[in-house]
């Protein structure tokens, strides 16, 4: 199974756990099913059903997905998902 590790900033829409597990063997597939536990994290995650909010950034690995096959790319058992989310400021 593959592991996502929910971002400190999400945990109040997860009850507060760290990290989710998933059989699902696409990013896609896992981040849907990770949306259907918890619906309040959709709006965070993605613009459109299958488009990725701007700032946030997607990592497999510590590779980003967009060196990958983006949505598309393939979990595998030990798998390690980290989403990242841009920060700005001024």
């Amino acid at each position: 199974m593959a592991i996502i590790y929910i971002p400190e900033i999400l945990r109040t829409h997860t009850y507060e756990i760290p990290a989710f597990e998933t059989w699902d063997n696409t990013l896609i597939a896992a981040l849907h099913e990770l949306v259907q536990s918890f619906p309040q994290i959709h709006k965070f995650l993605f613009k459109t059903e299958s488009e990725l909010q701007e700032h946030l950034h997607i990592f497999v690995n510590q590779t980003d997905v967009q060196g990958l096959s983006g949505l598309s790319t393939e979990l595998r058992e030990n798998d390690e998902v980290d989403l990242v989310f841009a920060i700005a400021g001024g």
